[in-house]
């Protein structure tokens, strides 16, 4: 697991002038090649192998120089770390979803919200008696009360998104934009 360092030692089972044995090793997965050793460095030291599944192999010669080419091998798995196991990749993906799926709540009731705010302002013109409406820059209708559909005869689904220049004559819609100019420039209703 969290072992960065890790050492083989290995022997031969030759006790006849133990020092002229002569050893190989290798790390399937790591190295291809052989690694020779004699019997001082009997010692095979790994660091920092990526996570994954390894197969060690040693042989070894006896005294007069004869190699036993079947050698031993060992299985080494080198596990992840916890932060890059699948349990933890699934936890990461949790975590994301968790936060898109906020986003879009929140998203949600901020646009529940706003309409709340929309209809209680719509209820409020509706039960004005005066003629209200609200615009945008641009002159276009944004929202207008029953009052103001009565006295202009039109319905409010037929003015939202247009301008005086589209439902009045030109010169009455002149004289409603130069209001409407007046009343931006004073910051007060007429």
């Amino acid at each position: 697991g969290s072992d960065y360092v890790f050492s083989l030692e290995f022997s031969a089972l030759n006790y006849l002038q133990p020092e002229k044995n002569r050893f190989a090793y290798k790390l399937a997965g790591f190295n291809e090649n052989w690694i020779e050793a004699d019997f001082m460095s009997r010692r095979a030291t790994f660091t920092n192998l990526s996570p994954g599944e390894y197969v060690f192999k040693v042989k070894a010669s006896n005294n007069d120089g004869y190699w036993n080419e079947a050698g031993t091998s060992l299985t080494i798995t080198i596990l992840p770390p916890l932060w890059q196991t699948g349990w933890a990749y699934f936890l990461y993906g949790m975590a994301v979803l968790l936060v898109v799926f906020q986003m879009i709540r929140y998203q949600k009731n901020r646009t529940r919200q706003k309409y709340q705010e929309f209809y209680r302002l719509q209820e409020i013109f509706d039960n004005s008696t005066s003629v209200m409406f609200l615009k945008d820059l641009e002159g276009r209708y944004l929202m207008v009360n029953k009052r103001f559909e009565e006295v202009n005869n039109i319905r409010k689904k037929d003015i939202i998104g247009r301008t005086h220049f589209d439902i009045h004559p030109q010169e009455i819609a002149a004289d409603f934009a130069n209001k409407d100019k007046e009343v931006i420039e004073r910051n007060k209703p007429l």
